[in-house]
């Protein structure tokens, strides 16, 4: 299991600060962001919020993201 580090807990701080994102929120973006990660989906940050590389997709929006899509038809989900 893989254990946040400090520079995770910075940039949620500063992900908090910049863009009122609730703490605990800004930490999984900030998680997702120092693993590498393109896309997060959640419905608890604005549709299409790109930070750090990492793309936000609310999968619960009528007209969900063309990237989402992508993703689903490659796997074989949608």
């Amino acid at each position: 299991m893989a254990v946040s580090a400090w520079q995770d807990f910075q940039a949620a701080l500063d992900l908090t600060v910049d863009h009122q994102t609730p703490y605990w929120d800004a930490l999984i973006l900030a998680v997702a962001a120092s693993h590498g990660c393109r896309l997060l989906i959640s419905e608890d940050f604005q549709e299409g919020f790109t930070w750090r590389g990492v793309t936000v997709v609310n999968p619960f929006i009528d007209s969900p993201s063309a990237l989402l899509g992508r993703l689903l038809t490659r796997t074989g989900a949608g």
